[in-house]
């Protein structure tokens, strides 16, 4: 065998002996524990939303739905802002016991970059985990549901002191709506907490007025 040979063989096999790191399938995964019931919400990469629900001695249930390309697009985008991945980290309390849900999500953005929260039921969590958890709650509860309209949120139909609910049953009042952009500032009612988002966006996490 020549050198030139040996090194081409050479190449090869450290080739295949170097771990090759596979994609992510999903853009994110909510695994979540309480008692006997585990529950997983999976968006895939293919734009799939899967809940699945397991208790213990009995058949998992699973529930599936195919996101547009559009909403798909505007939580890749939620969950990559700033404002959301400020929550990375664990926020678990101190409290213990078998009925306690443990939650933790994990997510594997669009650019590459990966983060992850874990909370529990008594958890005191700040603002920008809050903001995943309700969207993340929002994605769970999102089945069987038709989606509003962006024109359910004109700005005829949400002028300021209009109150949206959020999907997670949080309320919101419309400061002020921008004619020229059409962003729309909203201000938790209970929570120090406000947001500038577009029509077409609000119409994802909240219910039409």
């Amino acid at each position: 065998m020549t050198g030139c040979a040996r090194a081409w063989f050479l190449a090869i096999a450290l080739a295949a002996a170097i771990p090759v790191r596979a994609e992510p399938t999903y853009l994110f995964e909510w695994l979540s524990r309480g008692g006997r019931t585990t529950t997983r919400l999976t968006l895939f990469r293919d734009r799939v939303l899967v809940r699945k629900v397991s208790v213990e001695g009995e058949e998992a249930r699973m529930r599936m739905r195919k996101l547009s390309q559009e909403e798909y697009d505007f939580y890749a985008s939620y969950f990559g802002d700033p404002k959301s991945t400020d929550g990375e980290g664990p926020h678990e309390s101190s409290v213990t016991g078998e009925m306690i849900t443990r939650s933790k999500a994990t997510f594997c953005l669009p650019d590459g970059a990966r983060w992850s929260l874990s909370w529990d039921s008594f958890a005191a969590l700040p603002m920008s985990a809050m903001r995943v958890r309700s969207a993340l709650e929002g994605l769970a509860d999102s089945f069987g549901k038709v989606l509003p309209d962006a024109a359910d949120f004109a700005a005829d139909k949400i002028p300021p002191g209009t109150i949206l609910r959020r999907r997670d049953g949080q309320r919101f009042e419309v400061v002020r709506v921008d004619e020229q952009t059409g962003q729309v500032e909203i201000r938790g009612v209970t929570q120090p907490f406000s947001e500038i988002l577009l029509p077409e966006q609000l119409r994802f996490t909240f219910l039409p007025p």
